[in-house]
């Protein structure tokens, strides 16, 4: 179970560092995103003035940067984050801060995620993205005391959530695990992550696998029917049945 919860995890780490500024502006409303020509030309012509960056301007570089960063074209936002970094303009300390965080998401270097979002937190104390970011982290480290409480602090993101109740597993701080997954029983059947870590809570020793089975079905109905997570619940809503099974056989033998 334990390699299965390092797998979510992972997928958490690389998917779950959310924008600084894109929380408070709707994508629709900062326009297309920019190809990488149209980004050196408006910096070029001072259409985006790093020196001076502003919130929208900011907002606009990271959702156009996000996507090169998925799609590894590094060295572009690299350059980008190096110029960033040179300018005195609040907007782009920390954008540059949290492109790099992105950027080492992706190649899985989880020490400099830690030093830029603890930056980010220095100058923006309240930034959830970069909590979520150090308490997954942490989570993957096996740090559970430093996860918890930047997890705690933003548990009303899913993803948060899951890692929460991941950790306090972890921790076999199962009174908590219990009221984490009762009081957010919605949001269990909507995000499959969550489900998965309150079904394994209530079927390891076996000892409610029919509340698992309830929360995984539950969570289930709401996947499409060719996705990573409708498979991930199959194998596990399986993976219980084959274990009530057999434990039934071994009490029956004795």
């Amino acid at each position: 179970m334990l390699s299965k919860l390092k797998m979510i995890l992972i997928a958490l780490l690389l998917n779950g560092c959310a924008s600084t500024f894109s929380a408070r502006t709707a994508p629709a409303e900062l326009g297309p995103q920019l190809a990488w020509d149209e980004i050196l030309l408006q910096l070029q012509t001072g259409k985006i003035d790093i020196k001076k960056l502003s919130e929208p301007d900011a907002e606009r570089l990271e959702q156009s940067l996000r996507p090169m960063i998925k799609k590894g074209d590094w060295a572009r936002v690299s350059y980008i984050i190096e110029r960033l970094r040179r300018s005195p303009a609040p907007h782009a300390k920390i954008l540059s801060l949290n492109l790099g965080a992105q950027l080492a998401f992706e190649q899985k270097d989880f020490m400099l995620v830690e030093k830029n979002s603890l930056a980010i937190l220095d100058i923006q104390p309240e930034n959830n993205s970069a909590k979520l970011s150090l308490g997954l982290i942490y989570l993957y480290g096996s740090q559970f005391a430093k996860a918890i409480p930047y997890l705690n602090d933003v548990k009303e993101n899913p993803k948060a959530l899951s890692a929460l109740i991941s950790a306090h597993r972890q921790t076999e701080n199962n009174d908590l695990v219990d009221a984490l997954c009762e009081k957010y029983q919605e949001e269990a059947s909507q995000t499959w992550e969550i489900a998965y870590n309150c079904s394994l809570f209530e079927a390891q020793n076996m000892q409610s696998p029919d509340k698992a089975l309830k929360i995984l079905n539950a969570s289930l109905m709401r996947q499409a029917d060719d996705s990573d997570a409708s498979r991930e619940l199959r194998k596990a809503i399986t993976q219980i049945e084959v274990a009530r099974i057999q434990k039934t056989r071994n009490e029956e033998a004795m």
